[in-house]
């Protein structure tokens, strides 16, 4: 499949997180919050999933949406779930693959003092 037939490459988003001792199982409970409400009210997040290191320290989540539209409403509908969730975890970086309006990238980075890196599509497909 080439480019020019390609539909969207979507927006996939990794945010990589320090977990402070004893904040494991709040941060597992806030996960699974987050991914029921996602998966009842957001059907453009094709996928929503999150690691843990095997010592508890480092999360990562990854999720990827359908476009640029869908990764701006679920930062709509999920801006207080993700203000709750900053508040047991430090947020250690966020990369961003894709095309995200370079307005959403600003506002993520204005959220922390994490970096945010934004790497965009070159090559592949999508079935």
């Amino acid at each position: 499949m080439t480019d020019s037939v390609r539909l969207s490459p979507g927006v996939m988003f990794v945010g990589h997180y320090r977990v402070p001792a004893g904040r494991v199982d709040d941060w597992r409970a806030d996960g699974r919050t987050k991914a029921a409400f996602v998966e009842a009210n957001l059907p453009d997040v094709f996928s929503f999933d999150a690691y843990l290191s095997a010592d508890g320290t480092e999360g990562t989540s990854i999720h990827l949406h359908r476009d640029a539209e869908s990764f701006e409403r679920y930062l709509a509908a999920m801006a207080t779930m993700i203000g709750q969730g900053m508040q047991i975890v430090e947020v250690t970086g966020i990369d961003l693959y894709g095309a995200p309006r370079p307005e959403i990238v600003e506002r993520l980075r204005q959220m922390g003092s994490f970096p945010v890196h934004v790497h965009a599509h070159e090559i592949g497909f999508g079935q």
